[in-house]
């Protein structure tokens, strides 16, 4: 079963994934200037330094790729994509992609509809949009949500 999550202003997905390139740049380039200031001996000798530089070169790669984001559909002002929720974990958190679907934890259980409020209510707050303009389109009962 498929879950979809529909969003009603658009604009601030599409500035959702601005942001993460731009803050991905900026720690890019944060972290380059600190390999310069501290020297390439120094920098050699603190593996970690080079290694969160890696990996941020790799997700900046990846962010900038064409088809870098799940799957949007547009349509009358609103913008479905599919969310997989992972119920009772740890924090509430957007921890990533599992195919074409956004992965989402939630502390909440998924009893009397409790993780589809914290759900919603999550990318509310997330897209600053009006908690009335985030719905469930499908997947109500299903951990996979279009919305």
């Amino acid at each position: 079963m498929l879950n979809a999550l529909r969003i009603r202003n658009g604009y601030a997905v599409r500035g959702l994934k601005m942001f993460c390139i731009a803050a991905n740049i900026l720690m890019l380039t944060f972290v380059l200037a600190l390999m310069l200031s501290i020297g390439r001996t120094r920098t050699l000798h603190n593996p970690q330094i080079i290694i969160v530089a890696t990996s941020l070169l790799i997700e900046l790669m990846f962010s900038l790729r064409k088809n870098a984001l799940i799957p949007i559909q547009e349509s009358n002002g609103s913008v479905t994509f599919a969310v997989k929720v992972h119920p009772r974990a740890r924090k509430n958190a957007i921890t990533g992609e599992l195919g074409d679907e956004l992965k989402l934890s939630l502390t909440t259980p998924p009893i009397n509809g409790c993780a589809n409020e914290a759900c919603s209510d999550s990318f509310a707050k997330l897209l600053k949009v009006p908690r009335s303009s985030v719905t469930i389109a499908s997947g109500q009962t299903s951990r996979n949500k279009i919305r």
